[in-house]
């Protein structure tokens, strides 16, 4: 009788462990991954001015840094990401900013200039504020985020948090020079 008992204790259990794996895993936020394609999007300069990111086939790799100025994460990224945009190959591919169209505009300007990277810096960083739809549709919901999208809107890389080695070594590789490490 006691063994009948524990052995339905036993599989009670191992049901419950099943089904807290299930929830688990739906609670995980969802990534844009390595062959996922996404679309072209509008969106508004720094400046206000209108700002197209397209995917025309052969163009260029985009580089999209997802950011916000409250995230320290992101103040640490910034000098890979400053060095992505001062790199002599780095017209093979090109460095877009993406920050929430809710950000306070003069906060992000004296951001990017603290960090190298305002319009008047040697190494200038494009900012498109990007409304809450692109956000959903790219998978930006936690910051920072870093997206290597091929030229035909092929997910590349995509990267959640701040770099460790392995992640500045997929860099690297994605951009076809390597980047400085830790």
């Amino acid at each position: 009788m006691l063994v009948a008992a524990l052995a339905a204790a036993n599989a009670l259990l191992i049901w419950q462990n099943l089904q807290l794996r299930q929830e688990v895993g739906r609670a995980q936020p969802r990534r844009l991954k390595a062959g996922e394609r996404v679309e072209p999007f509008k969106a508004r300069g720094l400046d206000g001015s209108p700002f197209e990111v397209n995917y025309a086939g052969g163009g260029r790799k985009k580089v999209l840094l997802y950011f916000t100025p409250s995230c320290p994460f992101c103040c640490e990224q910034f000098v890979y990401w400053r060095e992505m945009l001062a790199r002599p190959g780095a017209g093979r591919y090109e460095v877009i900013g993406l920050a929430s169209d809710r950000e306070d505009r003069d906060r992000l300007r004296q951001y990017l200039e603290t960090m190298g990277c305002s319009a008047e810096s040697q190494t200038p960083l494009r900012v498109a504020l990007i409304p809450d739809a692109v956000r959903d549709r790219y998978l930006l919901d936690s910051t920072p985020i870093t997206l290597v999208i091929s030229g035909d809107g092929t997910v590349e890389q995509s990267l959640v948090g701040r770099w460790d080695e392995r992640d500045l070594e997929t860099m690297s590789a994605a951009l076809g020079s390597a980047l400085l490490s830790r």
